[in-house]
């Protein structure tokens, strides 16, 4: 073929077209596609993580509108199983409880609650080596906790009380005492005649101390 024909000047000229061609796509076509495909993985990665960020910021929002109702329920949790033994609390409810009925301070009388004692799992008490193995006997007295490690457990509290009425003064105090923001379980009940011509009834029940709910930032005591 002779290269001064118009045959092989055409096909000099293909082939320094396709040289060309593939010397633009290595050096700057194909760069540019990875950085577009490079470009395009950032993009969707970062679509990515504002979706989790927005489902995240979503859910904390969430958690921010109930946190009112959360409290609600820790503040009510907090009086039926309060952190303390609280005995003048405690005394104070029954007496207001007593004197609703009809039932004056001089035909009350309440004993001091017993120590407190560990509740296992199923709601019985401990014995002392299985409460010592979880931190402690529990609260103790006025102002104490269920102890050390024993974070989440309830003990229990004997409690005795005797107080003299009518029928419809004694069915009345045993229904304000159901409903004392305190928990106070009834274990026994007894009903005697009374020195006035009333009823005296004794009753035994049990209150209860939960250690306090702790947040994230805070240490047990």
């Amino acid at each position: 073929m002779k290269l001064r024909s118009i045959t092989g000047t055409l096909a000099l000229g293909f082939g320094a077209l396709v040289v060309l061609l593939l010397a633009s796509w290595l050096l700057l076509i194909s760069p540019v596609l990875g950085a577009t495909s490079d470009a395009h993985d950032e993009v969707s990665a970062a679509q990515d993580r504002n979706r989790l960020m927005t489902s995240q910021v979503n859910g904390l929002q969430d958690q921010q509108d109930r946190l009112p109702r959360y409290q609600r329920v820790a503040d009510e949790l907090a009086a039926l199983f309060p952190p303390t033994a609280d005995q003048p609390g405690f005394f104070a409810a029954v007496n207001s409880a007593a004197q609703d009925a009809g039932i004056g301070s001089d035909q009350l009388t309440v004993l001091s609650p017993s120590a407190p004692v560990l509740l296992g799992p199923d709601g019985q008490p401990l014995a002392a080596d299985a409460a010592a193995a979880q931190g402690g006997t529990g609260a103790t007295g006025e102002g104490a906790t269920t102890g050390e490690g024993g974070v989440g457990e309830i003990a229990e509290q004997t409690v005795s009380v005797t107080a003299e009425g009518t029928f419809t003064q004694i069915q009345r105090l045993l229904a304000n005492l159901e409903e004392l923001d305190r928990s106070f379980v009834v274990s026994a009940l007894g009903v005697a005649d009374g020195s006035t011509g009333g009823q005296t009834v004794t009753l035994t029940g049990r209150t209860f101390v939960a250690a306090p709910l702790l947040y994230d930032d805070e240490e047990t005591p």
